[in-house]
């Protein structure tokens, strides 16, 4: 049967929780929406497990946080422990995050779906097509078409083509489609693939009894089976058992397998239902562009991460949410089209830092080698012990340049939710004010500076203007911090007043009311840049992809590309810190007991502080610097420049691969030290920000030595800067090398 074209606002292929999420928030603003599911049901088995604060809030948005409380419960403690049952990480998933709810809950994603599934359903203009498979679509400058087939299902479980089919019109199409997406392979984009493959079974139990699993959420570092053991969400267990070399895959995905591994856990039979178990191979690689023209893509169509560090899910969530906003803006024309230029350049550089900080978490893990795990757990047991930092939080990480305030440093952070009072109703910020973007202030009312112009554009996109205040009899009709953690919050980043996202990130600040004329002004001119002449969309990744490649011989000098960063030695470490935050606004990437590293843009860091118990307050006439560095956009560089530096008997005090850099260090007359570096992870400062969150820099901050003769040799005879920084850091170069003093 042949039906005539249905025309919808936006298609959608794929109803997983990514495109779930995507009906949902555009069917909520009222637009058709059709939602194009190839299989007849939902797939019935537990896959991902894991969601952070930031989705716990986007659920809340979407209406459907009361209807989760009954089947998901808080991550708390996540420990890694070596084979003898020593603990070499500790992550702190208990304590409440940013966005007002756990830092962790652990769920079954079909009890998620089923809830999504109803509230998507509850929206009378989206319509989910089950059983219905995309066969062709075309894109015009105005529209997409697609042309869809009626599936059913065979005895065998193999879908089958039927005659029914139906032509869909729309303004945009989304693929949410999986890892091999249909939408994909017709859009002009490539895949980035790391080549990180291991396979894990994954296991899925429910407990006839429940008893309480101490900690709740394990990871055992044994080289004989590296094993996870987690919440599968309220009254469900998870472990997944990684492939060990030489098994094969066929007698490891067995249920006889399972529960052959399950024993040591005490697991049985007898105490427990077998789920499902599957095979898994653990993938690492993104499409390069998510979007091309009309077509946009989400999820795992989009990216694919290994899950040591429970993010893939979440990542596809936070592409509905980005991605869902700024359709809104375009399609009711109250922005320009090239806003949705801005997904994939804020989303794939935040999730690059993800994907590579799993992977780097993965690396630890996924270790079979009993003499490499004993190293790795002699090292972390060490630092652990030396470190009085504890239990570890979350990462975070930024997404990348887009409809943010330029320059800055608060800009793409998430903003706080906690709960606040008005007219008598108390309730978590989001419920009580809207969603949307906020105009947050809490030394006054913003409307009393806004023009009349700028006060009918800010309405225009759906805009909240607020003032909060921690005194209710000061500020009547105002809403009340109820805990101060507003008030404290933009007190103690020296800023009056916040201009918050549809997607809670930060889109700027201001230190006075004044200042929120500047934001409302600069955040429409983003919105619709072809109303001002006014330019200014050339990004720090702008500048560093357009860098020019240095040519020349050894004999000349190359000029670095930039001053990267400052060290200093601070014998008043916490006095310190507090001042460079008030004076330049650092905000931290890494802090490990006494050392940090700190930034105020996107690079990894731009100040270093550092401090131990024999430092001496300085003496009149002396340096308080460290070292200074200089970065270059390429291997060729340093290595040429220390040739051309060893012609003239200037040879390297140090060098290191620190894991994020590749760095020689020189000294001064003045006996100062000089780092000249390259990055590691090339011109995408993202990258080796994600490694300074891994357990590698965690256990190793300061880096492997290097000898500099054989790693120019090695670069002579061709090796990569990737390759030369893998060998580096296992020690292949470290005979002969010197360490960096630190005196």
């Amino acid at each position: 049967m042949i039906m005539s074209d249905l025309i919808y606002d936006v298609a959608i292929i794929g109803y997983g929780p990514t495109g779930q999420m995507l009906s949902l928030l555009l069917g909520e603003k009222g637009y058709r929406v059709a939602v194009f599911e190839r299989w007849p049901s939902h797939y019935p088995m537990p896959r991902a497990v894991h969601y952070d604060h930031e989705i716990a809030r986007i659920f809340q948005g979407a209406g459907i946080a009361e209807a989760l409380a009954s089947v998901v419960e808080p991550g708390g403690v996540y420990e890694w422990r070596n084979a003898r049952g020593e603990t070499l990480l500790s992550f702190d998933w208990s304590e409440q995050g940013v966005s007002g709810w756990p830092s962790s809950t652990m769920f079954s994603q079909p009890q998620l779906e089923a809830i999504l599934d109803a509230r998507v359903k509850s929206l009378p203009t989206v319509a989910v097509y089950h059983g219905w498979e995309v066969e062709h679509v075309e894109q015009t400058q105005d529209a997409v078409q697609l042309q869809i087939r009626k599936q059913t299902v065979t005895s065998s479980g193999e879908l089958l083509p039927t005659e029914d089919h139906l032509s869909v019109r729309g303004r945009y199409f989304i693929g949410a489609d999986g890892a091999n997406s249909f939408l994909r392979q017709h859009m002009r984009t490539s895949l980035t693939d790391l080549g990180f493959l291991f396979d894990w079974l994954v296991v899925d139990i429910l407990p006839h009894e429940q008893h309480a699993w101490n900690p709740p959420n394990v990871q055992v570092c044994d080289p004989a089976r590296p094993t996870t053991v987690v919440s599968g969400g309220k009254g469900r267990r998870r472990f997944e058992f990684m492939r060990l070399p030489g098994e094969r895959v066929e007698d490891l995905n067995r249920s006889e397998t399972a529960w052959q591994l399950l024993t040591p856990w005490d697991i049985t039979q007898q105490n427990a239902t077998l789920e499902r178990h599957a095979l898994y191979t653990f993938k690492a690689r993104w499409a390069d562009s998510w979007r091309d023209g009309r077509f946009l893509l989400a999820g795992d169509a989009a990216h694919l991460m290994p899950p040591f560090a429970g993010q893939g899910m979440c990542a596809g969530v936070r592409d509905a949410m980005n991605l869902a906003w700024k359709l809104d803006l375009v399609l009711s024309g109250r922005a320009e089209e090239r806003l949705l230029d801005t997904y994939t350049s804020e989303r794939l550089p935040q999730v690059q830092s993800y994907i590579h900080f799993s992977i780097e978490l993965g690396k630890i893990i996924c270790i079979s080698d009993p003499e490499e795990a004993s190293m790795r757990d002699e090292h972390m047991l060490a630092v652990r012990q030396q470190s009085a930092q504890g239990e570890l939080p979350l990462p975070s990480f930024l997404p990348g340049p887009g409809l943010l305030l330029e320059g800055d440093p608060l800009a793409g952070h998430l903003f706080l939710q906690r709960e606040v009072a008005h007219e008598g109703s108390q309730r978590l910020f989001d419920d009580l004010v809207g969603r949307g973007f906020c105009l947050i202030s809490t030394v006054g009312d913003p409307v009393a500076h806004l023009s009349p112009d700028d006060r009918a554009f800010f309405t225009s996109i759906g805009g909240h203007l607020v003032s909060i205040s921690n005194n209710a009899d000061e500020h009547a009709g105002h809403v009340i911090d109820i805990s101060g953690a507003y008030v404290d919050w933009l007190e103690a980043n020296n800023c009056a007043v916040v201009l918050a996202r549809p997607d809670y990130a930060i889109y700027g600040t201001a230190p006075d009311l004044a200042g929120a004329v500047k934001l409302v002004r600069s955040l429409r001119e983003q919105l619709h840049p072809s109303s001002f002449t006014d330019e200014r969309n050339y990004t720090m990744t702008e500048q560093r992809q357009t860098s020019p490649v240095q040519e020349g011989s050894i004999d000349e000098v190359i000029v670095p590309a930039r001053l990267h960063h400052v060290n200093l030695k601070a014998y008043r470490f916490e006095e310190m810190r507090e001042f460079y935050t008030a004076l330049i606004g650092i905000h931290p990437n890494a802090e490990i007991g006494t050392f940090g590293w700190y930034t105020y843009d996107i690079a990894n860091h731009r100040l270093a502080l550092m401090h131990l118990p024999n430092f001496i307050e300085r003496v009149e006439a002396s340096a308080g610097m460290h070292h200074m560095a200089f970065e270059y956009d390429a291997l060729n560089d340093l290595m040429r420049t220390y040739l051309r530096l060893k012609k003239i008997g200037v040879v390297p005090a140090a060098c290191l691969d620190h894991g994020m850099t590749t760095s020689f260090y020189y000294r001064d007359p003045d006996g100062n030290y000089i780092e000249l570096q390259v990055d590691n992870f090339g011109l995408d400062p993202a990258q080796s920000t994600a490694f300074m969150h891994t357990p590698a820099f965690l256990a190793n901050p300061i880096g492997v030595p290097i000898n500099p003769e054989s790693f120019v040799a090695a670069w002579q005879e061709g090796a990569s800067l990737l390759g030369l920084h893998e060998r580096s850091y296992a020690g292949e170069f470290a005979e002969g090398a010197v360490m960096i003093a630190i005196d």
